[in-house]
C-alpha cells in the first residue's frame, strides 16, 4: 500500500506540537512511542482507514488531518499526561475525532512519539529541513528509522523513499 507525502509531512506538525509540551522541561518523559511489536502488520490497510488517513476534514474547523488532530489530542486533553498514558490518550482522542481504527491510530501516535523521542533537536526548529529527515531516517543515536516504525504498524508505505 502506499500513502501521500502529505500525511508524512503533517505527521511532523504532530511532533511539533509535543515538542512544544515538553520545551524547556528536562524532567518530562518523551511520549512512549510503545514496543516496537505492539501490534499487527497492516493496522491501517483497511479501506475505512486508508480514506480517512488522507483526508484533511477533520477538527472543529473541518480543515485539519489526522495528525492536526492528533496534535491538538498533545496539546489539549492530553497535554498534562506522560508516559504510555499520554500515547492512550492521544490514540483515544484521535479515534473519536477521525472515526479511525484504535489500532491505525496507535501508528500515528508510534511514529510521532519514535519521531519525539529520537529527534526532537533536529526537528522541531523545522520539520522539513535535511536533518529532520535524516534523522528520522536512522540517523539518530537509538539508529531507529521512524518511518520503518509507522509503516509496520501501519501497513501504508510513502510514494516517495524519504531515506535514500
Amino acid at each position: 500500500m502506499t500513502i501521500d507525502r502529505k500525511f508524512f509531512v503533517s505527521a511532523l506538525g504532530l511532533l511539533v506540537a509535543l515538542g512544544g509540551v515538553g520545551c524547556g522541561d528536562d524532567d518530562r518523559p518523551a511520549v512512549d512511542a510503545g514496543p516496537a511489536d505492539s501490534g499487527p502488520p497492516g493496522m491501517c490497510e483497511n479501506a475505512d482507514d486508508m480514506t480517512k488517513i488522507v483526508r484533511d476534514d477533520f477538527g472543529p474547523m473541518m480543515n485539519q488531518d489526522v495528525s492536526g488532530v492528533a496534535a491538538g489530542c498533545a496539546l489539549g486533553p492530553c497535554v498534562s499526561m506522560t508516559g504510555m498514558e499520554q500515547a492512550t490518550c492521544i490514540t483515544t482522542c484521535i479515534v473519536t475525532a477521525t472515526t479511525l481504527s484504535a489500532g491505525c491510530a496507535s501508528c500515528v501516535t508510534m511514529s510521532v512519539g519514535c519521531t519525539f523521542q529520537n529527534c526532537i533537536m533536529e526537528c522541531v526548529p523545522d520539520p522539513t529541513t535535511t536533518e529532520c529527515v535524516a534523522c528520522r531516517c536512522g540517523a539518530n543515536t537509538a539508529m531507529v528509522n521512524c518511518f520503518d516504525v509507522y509503516e509496520a504498524c501501519s501497513g501504508l508505505t510513502p510514494t516517495t523513499d524519504y531515506c535514500m
